[in-house]
C-alpha cells in the first residue's frame, strides 16, 4: 500500500497521462515528461511498489514514438510490476497489450487467458472486458485458429448491446480482418465488423479500411 503522499503522486501522474491523450503534440510531450518524472520518483523511493513500475511502463507505452529502446523500457517495467504483484489484473492486461502490439500473439493470448472474463465490469470498465474479448479473438485469427460461430455471435452481440461509452474502438479487429483479406472466414467476419461499425456510427473513423472491408465482401461475388 502507498501512503497518502505517494498515492497523491501516482494520481497526479495518472491525471497527466489522461490529459496527454487529448492534448496537442507539444503539450502532450510535456505531460508525458511530467508523468514519467513522478512515476520515476515513486519507483526510486518505493522500489517494491508494483503500482509505480506499472505506471512508469504506461508513461512509455502511451508515448506515440515506437523505438527498440522504448519497448525495452516498457518490457522491463512491466516485468518488475508483475514480479512484485502477479495478481494485478491491470498489469496482466498491459502485458497482453504490449505483446499484441509487438505481434507476439501467442504470448498475448497467454496473458489474456489469465484475465477472468467480465473481471473489469465491477470496476465500471465494461469497455476493458470487451477490448480483451476483441484481442482474444484477434490473437486466434492472427494465428490461424478457427473461431467458432457461437463465440463470434456472443462477441458481436455484446458489442451491439454496449452503450457508446462502454464500447472500445475496435481498431485491432478492423486491422486483423483487413489483414486476413479473403482468407478463411474473413468474408463473414468483414460483414459483421461492417455491421457493427455502421450501427455504432464508427465507419467514418476507419476511412480506407472500410473500403478494404467492402472489397472483401465483394470478392468472388
Amino acid at each position: 500500500m502507498l501512503d497518502p503522499e505517494w498515492r497523491s503522486l501516482v494520481e497526479q501522474a495518472e491525471e497527466a497521462l489522461l490529459q496527454a491523450e487529448c492534448a496537442e503534440p507539444a503539450t502532450a510531450n510535456h505531460l508525458f515528461d511530467e508523468a514519467e518524472a513522478k512515476a520515476k520518483l515513486v519507483t526510486e523511493t518505493r522500489p517494491n511498489c508494483a503500482t509505480g513500475h506499472h505506471l512508469l511502463a504506461l508513461c512509455w507505452y502511451m508515448r506515440p514514438d515506437c523505438t527498440v529502446e522504448r519497448n525495452a523500457k516498457i518490457d522491463a517495467a512491466l516485468a518488475k510490476a508483475y514480479e512484485l504483484n502477479p495478481e494485478d489484473l491491470f498489469v496482466i492486461a498491459s502485458l497482453a497489450y504490449q505483446a499484441f502490439d509487438n505481434s507476439d500473439f501467442e504470448v498475448a493470448s497467454r496473458w489474456l487467458q489469465m484475465l477472468p472474463r467480465g473481471s473489469f465490469a465491477a470496476r465500471g470498465q465494461i469497455w476493458r472486458d470487451l477490448k480483451h474479448e476483441e484481442l482474444r479473438l484477434c490473437c486466434d485469427l492472427r494465428r490461424g485458429i478457427r473461431v467458432d460461430e457461437p463465440e463470434l455471435r456472443e462477441f458481436f452481440g455484446a458489442c451491439h448491446a454496449a452503450q457508446a461509452e462502454d464500447l472500445p474502438m475496435p481498431t485491432e479487429l478492423v486491422q486483423t480482418t483487413v489483414r486476413l483479406g479473403g482468407e478463411g472466414e474473413a468474408k463473414h467476419l468483414a460483414r459483421e465488423v461492417l455491421r457493427l461499425l455502421e450501427a455504432k456510427e464508427l465507419a467514418g473513423t476507419f476511412g480506407g479500411d472500410i473500403f478494404k472491408l467492402r472489397q472483401i465482401l465483394e470478392a468472388g461475388g
